[in-house]
């Protein structure tokens, strides 16, 4: 008789913990989905942010940002698709006193 209510009371507790552990999964599973949901969510609303400005080309994009605006960064932006195209240019003279404007007019400026 009490070997027959230790069974029992061992197959309860096995029970309990079976129970448990069903409902620790149970809940893992939950959790996942969420996060999923919530991942899933935030691509789509990062989607539906950059769609208007997923077409324009780079060069616009950085003028259009607020450090892009900056006259030295668009004068540097120009140096660099000059030298980009450099193989289209037959000759192109830039004088001293032609960076230095440009570049205190880039300091004036800010």
């Amino acid at each position: 008789m009490v070997q027959s209510k230790q069974r029992e009371l061992h197959e309860r507790e096995l029970e309990g913990e079976i129970a448990l552990e069903t409902q620790r999964a149970a809940l893992t599973d939950q959790k996942t989905e969420n996060e999923r949901k919530e991942a899933d969510s935030r691509g789509y609303s990062l989607k539906a942010v950059l769609a208007p400005v997923q077409g324009l080309d780079w060069r616009l994009l950085m003028m259009l940002s607020p450090q892009g605006g900056d006259a030295r960064n668009t004068i540097a932006m120009a140096f660099q698709e000059l030298a980009s195209n450099a193989q289209k240019i037959g000759e192109l003279n830039i004088s001293p006193d032609l960076l230095r404007s440009l570049i205190g007019s880039a300091v004036e400026r800010r």
